[in-house]
């Protein structure tokens, strides 16, 4: 299991991006790698994801992957949302 709490990048689908604090962590689902976690930002930039399922993530490190939303409900009160991703971790 890793871990990755350090600053990222959401990628939309339109092609905005902003920055936000990545707290992952990889596990085990079953027999393939799976990772996901929360992302931390101000609830106006977390406020264009409410409507997507998905975007991209950008570590320090140059690696990106799709990442999942599936909880969106946080945002605004809170200023983070919970996602998700399979396949090797790119932390």
């Amino acid at each position: 299991m890793a871990t990755y709490n350090r600053p990222a990048t959401v990628i939309r689908a339109d092609g905005t991006q902003f920055p936000v604090t990545a707290n992952l962590t990889s596990f085990i689902a079953g027999l393939r790698p799976d990772w996901g976690g929360r992302l931390s930002a101000t609830p106006t930039q977390l406020k264009g994801l409410l409507n997507e399922n998905q975007a991209r993530l950008r570590l320090e490190n140059g690696n990106e992957a799709t990442i999942h939303l599936t909880d969106t409900s946080t945002a605004a009160i809170f200023g983070y949302l919970a996602i998700t991703s399979e396949g090797d971790a790119p932390f």
